[in-house]
Order: C-alpha cells, then sequence, then structure tokens
C-alpha cells in the first residue's frame, strides 16, 4: 500500500511512534551534557537521548545509536509505515535514541562551532558520548541490563567504550 499522502517532517527531531491499536507515544527529549575533551573537561557538548517510554517493558531497554553523518531520524524516519522505534516499541521494548556530537541533528553542539568544525574524534565519542549515554539510560531503567543496537561509527565508538570497560564496569557507572 502506498503510504499517503503527507508533509514532509523538516524537523530533526523524531515524531511520536505509532503503534497498532494504540494511541501515539509522544517522545521524551533530554538533554545529556558530556565534556568536549580529556584537555577542556569544562567545556560541554550536549547530546540528545530520545525516550519512548514503555511501563513495564517486556523486553526491557533498547538504545539505538546512529552512524557517521546521520541521526537518529535514520531509525525513526517518518517516510514508512512501521519504522524501527514503533515497531520496538508495539514488541515491548522501552525505547531510546541517541543523537551523539556527530549528529546531522545537533548541528552547534559546541556554540557557534558547526559539526564540520567541531573535528571530534572516534575517541572522544568512545570515553564520553557512548559511556554517559549508556549510563544515563541504565541509571534511568533501574539498572537494569540494556540492549544496544549501534550502526557504522557509532557502533565502532560503542565497541571502544565497552572494551575500555567504560559500559559494563560498575567503577564507571
Amino acid at each position: 500500500d502506498p503510504l499517503p499522502t503527507q508533509q514532509p517532517n523538516t524537523s530533526r527531531d523524531p515524531g511520536p511512534v505509532k503503534p497498532q491499536d494504540e494511541p501515539a507515544i509522544e517522545p521524551t527529549f533530554i538533554t545529556l551534557p558530556v565534556p568536549e575533551s580529556r584537555r577542556d573537561p569544562d567545556t560541554k557538548v550536549n547530546l540528545r537521548l530520545t525516550r519512548y517510554k514503555r511501563e513495564n517493558p517486556r523486553q526491557g531497554s533498547i538504545l539505538l545509536i546512529h552512524g557517521l553523518a546521520h541521526s537518529s531520524l535514520v531509525f525513526a524516519t517518518d517516510t514508512i509505515k512501521v519504522n524501527l522505534p514503533t515497531y520496538l516499541y508495539q514488541n515491548g521494548y522501552d525505547v531510546w535514541l541517541l543523537d551523539y556530537r556527530a549528529s546531522i541533528a545537533l548541528p552547534d553542539r559546541v556554540p557557534g562551532r558547526w559539526l564540520a568544525e567541531n573535528q571530534w574524534t572516534m575517541d572522544q565519542m568512545a570515553y564520553y558520548d557512548m559511556h554517559e549515554a549508556v549510563k544515563y539510560v541504565y541509571c534511568e531503567t533501574g539498572h537494569e541490563q540494556i540492549q544496544v543496537l549501534a550502526h557504522c561509527v557509532g557502533a565502532g565508538c560503542l565497541a571502544m567504550a565497552i572494551l575500555d570497560g567504560r559500559c559494563h564496569d560498575p567503577a564507571f557507572i
């Protein structure tokens, strides 16, 4: 079936999930400040977590992490009937999306400097962004195990953070 004609979403923000036989679930947007770098820990970069909260999720919580030159809209597109967050929500997950510092949805993470001017490294994204996002979701969900689906550079940065011990060692969380 073709999609009904609709106005394109020009926002950089994920919209509601629309599960079958349930009302639409509006997202909650959370600003997550993290240090820009080890050299300058006082300068903060604002990441964004988006949550589609499910009370008592049967499947637990899942964090979706986009790739380079993408945003969380790669998962939450409104161009298909059932996008990934909707599918996961319908199937019992508490769904979280991360827009880390290289997200195209967050062009001005350090005031006055756009994404192309920031020159982020994977080390910075692994050391701060992945660790802080996993830590935040873990703490907000009652210290329950979380699942992660990561793509491209997001997956590489997550693997770096895991191998460094920053996503599972209680000393860091």
